[in-house]
């Protein structure tokens, strides 16, 4: 049985012309054959491309759904296609980077501040010390000014049976920023030990913002537990450079504490210091 409908009237007309034909000869009319042979070529031509043309229902170019296979379509799958209609954060990391994900986010100003920060008495430490004393340097050798460096330092007035403790520190450190001026500087330099940069003050002034400090910590301090020795370097008739300076002050600060009277203690001028 023919399924393709053109394929089986090709056919036809094929057959009924070859049958012309056969009686036009056989009626000795030459013409009437002729006629009928080219009609069976043309209805031959026409069936040959019926059959070979793709037909809807079925044909050798595409096959039908009788247990013959079609083309395979191509379909686009999510993992090969992005969707268009989701939103694109530029800040997320390269999926195709993981090392990207875990890339530490740059500090901010805040948190390098942070990072100076002693926790125990709320004051700078001995990084931004060292950067403000040698700025103050700079600074006073610029405008001709004069400025003073103190070493406080706290000791236990019996190691065996005390030491001094964070809250002798948090109570000097309070006594500090009570008599600093907005322009001095007060950093805990050390364990035990602050460090005071007073701007524009000579030596006396120096003792004086000194003695201050040292009758504000014992008026709120136990007396006989802890010691507080303190050393003075002024600039420039202790020393000239940063280092030497507060090299120069440490020195006072320990003749204080091996003194033991609990006094003030000025470092020797340098001898390349002016007087």
């Amino acid at each position: 049985m023919v399924r393709n409908p053109r394929l089986a009237a090709a056919v036809g007309l094929a057959l009924v012309a070859a049958a012309s034909g056969a009686l036009a000869w056989g009626l000795e009319a030459p013409a009437l054959g002729a006629v009928s042979a080219a009609s069976g070529v043309a209805a031959a031509a026409v069936a040959s491309i019926a059959f070979g043309s793709p037909a809807s229902d079925g044909g050798p170019g595409t096959r039908g759904q009788h247990g013959t296979a079609r083309p395979t379509p191509i379909v686009a799958t999510p993992a090969t296609v992005p969707d268009a209609g989701a939103p694109v954060d530029p800040d997320a990391p390269d999926a195709a980077d993981p090392g990207l994900a875990t890339m530490a986010a740059p500090k901010t100003a805040e948190e390098d501040a942070n990072e100076l920060v002693d926790p125990v008495t709320g004051m700078l430490d001995h990084r931004y010390f060292i950067v403000a004393l040698e700025r103050r340097v700079a600074a006073s050798r610029r405008k001709l000014t004069p400025f003073a460096l103190v070493i406080l330092e706290l000791t236990p007035e019996d190691p065996r049976r005390h030491r001094v403790t964070d809250q002798s520190m948090k109570v000097l450190a309070a006594v500090v920023r009570a008599v600093l001026r907005d322009s001095d500087t007060g950093c805990r330099i050390d364990e035990h030990t602050i460090g005071v940069l007073l701007e524009d003050t000579p030596e006396a002034g120096a003792l004086w913002a000194t003695e201050r400090v040292r009758a504000g910590f014992f008026a709120t301090t136990f007396r006989g537990n802890v010691r507080l020795a303190a050393g003075i370097a002024a600039y420039p008739g202790s020393a000239l450079e940063p280092d030497r300076l507060l090299a120069a002050a440490r020195d006072a600060a320990r003749q204080s504490r091996d003194l033991g009277d609990e006094s003030i203690q000025l470092a020797e001028p340098e001898e390349s210091s002016p007087s």
